[in-house]
């Protein structure tokens, strides 16, 4: 009988893409003593994996017009 998984019929073929021991970008690796150095290169990875598009630039605000009411600041954007 199968050990049961977390993601069913597919588990069996997960486990096999794993190998043995911790993953190359793995803290657990023993060249990993520095974790500043290690975060910069999986943070790469990540990103790398990801391939997110690149975001479009934050547009400006620009205060139109200013009002106090009450005690309150009300600016028009």
């Amino acid at each position: 009988m199968r050990e049961p998984t977390m993601i069913g019929a597919y588990g069996p073929w997960a486990a096999s893409l794993l190998g043995e021991g911790p993953a190359r970008l793995s803290f657990r690796q023993p060249g990993w003593v520095d974790l500043e150095a290690w975060r910069a290169v999986a943070r790469a990875r990540l990103e790398e994996c990801l391939a997110s598009p690149p975001m479009p630039p934050v547009p400006q605000a620009e205060c139109l017009e200013r009002t106090v009411y009450d005690g309150l600041e009300i600016e028009h954007l």
